[in-house]
């Protein structure tokens, strides 16, 4: 629902079954290419719907969140390699969770100066659990509902 030009839409994509998870880390809703990523569903029709977007909860100019982010299920996690908390070009990455129709922010770790935290995310579901791997070699873990790091 965003038509920015320079947006960089579909600057990740990452898709588990009928949800994908894109990432557009030039939009400019929060500030200067703060960024944003988006979770689209499919519907039984097989038209695609957009069921939310996501935003961090503390972005800032040039986070560029929605440069990297992976989905696996009900989990997603939205790294921000420009955030600037931690120092300059510390990075930040956002874990979120979905519960019913709502995703929330279950956590957002920070990264320190220069680090550029979230350059590397991916994801992975195994029978028991969901994993998902960032920056620093961090795996958050999700069973039965719980998240941890």
């Amino acid at each position: 629902n965003d038509a920015e030009t320079q947006g960089r839409f579909g600057q990740f994509v990452s898709l588990d079954g009928d949800r994908v998870l894109i990432g557009s880390r030039r939009v400019d809703n929060v500030a200067l290419d703060a960024g944003a990523a988006y979770v689209f569903d499919r519907q039984p029709n097989g038209a695609w719907t957009q069921t939310v977007k996501l935003l961090p909860s503390e972005g800032a100019e040039l986070d560029v969140y929605g440069t990297y982010g992976a989905l696996v299920g009900d989990t997603a996690i939205v790294a921000a390699p420009g955030h600037a908390a931690g120092g300059p070009l510390a990075g930040a990455e956002y874990l979120y969770h979905r519960s019913g129709t709502t995703w929330t922010e279950a956590k957002r770790i920070d990264g320190s100066t220069l680090e550029s935290l979230g350059a590397v995310v991916a994801g992975h579901r195994s029978p028991s659990a969901v994993q998902l791997c960032c920056g620093r070699a961090g795996l958050f873990h999700e069973q039965r509902g719980g998240i941890g790091a």
